[in-house]
C-alpha cells in the first residue's frame, strides 16, 4: 500500500541443487518512484549468498528487477455533517460542511466536488441516528480520493406530522463518529465517537450510528456486525446496539463510565470504538 516512500519487499529465489543448504540476502530493493500503480519495475541490490553451500556457487548478477504493484492509501474525509429531517419516504440526506482530508507526509491532496450535498440515509425508515451514505463526489467541497472515512454529527430522521410513528428521542446534537483506521484482514479498524461534555452532565439520552463505511463493508460481504466489550461480554445495560438500524442508543452514563472500549465484529474483521465525552 501506498506510504510515501519507494521500498518495497521482495522474496528471493534460486535454482539450488535439490538438498544443498543456502540462504539469499540482499542490501535494498525499491520501486522507481513512490506513486501507486500496477507492475511497477523494483530493482533489487546487493544480492548474497550464505550458508554451508555457498561456496559452491557464484551468483550470476547481485541485482535483479522484477514487478509489483503499489495500492492506493484509504484517504479519510472529515469534515461534513448531515441534517436532521422529517420522514418524506426518500433516503436524502443534506449535507452540510466542508469536505477535508488530511494526506499523508508532505504530500498535497486538494478535494473538489459536485457542490450538490446530498448523501442517502442507510435506509427511508426514521431512527434515533441512521447513518448516511454520502456519494464521495457529492461532498460538499469534497471529491475525488481513495477512500471515504466520514466524520459527521449524527442525525435523525424524524416522523412527518401525521405519522403515526412517535419521534426519536435520543439527543444526537454534536456528536460526532469518525472512522480513524479502515478494518482489514490485516489490522484493527479505529472509530472514535465523541460526546459533547454537557450532554453527558445533564443525563440525557443520546444515539450515533456506525460509521458508512462499516454498514457498507458489512453489506458487501453479507456479514452481520456485532458488539461487545473488549473482553468478549456483553455492552453494560446503560447502552445498547441495534444491529437492524447498525446504532447504538444510550439511555444515561453513569458516572465515570466514559471512555468506554467496544469491540465490533465484522465477519472476520474487528474493529475497536471508543466512546468518550469532550
Amino acid at each position: 500500500m501506498y506510504d510515501t516512500s519507494t521500498n518495497a519487499g521482495v522474496t528471493l529465489q534460486d535454482d539450488r541443487i535439490a538438498g544443498d543448504v543456502l540462504t539469499l540476502s540482499n542490501t535494498s530493493a525499491s520501486f522507481a518512484d513512490k506513486n501507486a500503480g500496477s507492475n511497477k519495475v523494483v530493482t533489487v541490490n546487493g544480492i548474497a549468498a550464505g550458508g554451508a553451500d555457498a561456496g559452491n556457487y557464484a551468483l550470476a548478477a547481485t541485482t535483479a528487477t522484477t514487478k509489483a504493484s503499489i495500492t492506493q492509501a484509504t484517504l479519510q474525509v472529515t469534515g461534513v455533517s448531515a441534517q436532521n429531517r422529517s420522514y418524506d419516504t426518500s433516503r436524502n440526506a443534506a449535507l452540510t460542511g466542508t469536505a477535508v482530508v488530511t494526506a499523508l507526509g508532505s504530500d498535497v491532496v486538494n478535494v473538489t466536488g459536485t457542490g450538490t450535498g446530498i448523501g442517502q440515509f442507510a435506509d427511508k425508515n426514521i431512527a434515533d441516528a441512521a447513518t448516511q451514505v454520502p456519494p464521495l463526489g457529492d461532498l460538499p467541497g469534497a471529491g475525488a480520493g481513495t477512500g471515504a472515512g466520514l466524520s459527521s454529527t449524527a442525525p435523525a430522521a424524524t416522523p412527518a406530522a401525521n405519522s403515526a410513528t412517535p419521534p426519536a428521542k435520543a439527543d444526537t446534537a454534536g456528536i460526532t463518529v469518525a472512522l480513524v483506521r479502515p478494518a482489514s484482514q490485516q489490522q484493527s479498524g479505529a472509530i472514535a465517537v465523541s460526546v459533547p461534555k454537557q450532554i453527558v452532565d445533564a443525563g440525557n439520552s443520546f444515539g450515533f450510528p456506525l460509521p458508512a463505511q462499516v454498514i457498507e463493508t458489512a453489506a458487501v460481504n453479507r456479514v452481520p456486525v456485532q458488539a461487545q466489550l473488549a473482553d468478549g461480554s456483553a455492552l453494560p445495560s446503560w447502552i445498547s446496539y441495534n444491529a437492524d438500524s447498525k446504532s447504538f442508543v444510550v439511555q444515561q452514563v453513569p458516572n465515570g463510565a466514559l471512555p468506554l472500549e467496544i469491540v465490533l465484529v465484522i465477519g472476520s474483521q474487528r474493529a475497536t470504538m471508543v466512546v468518550a465525552e469532550r
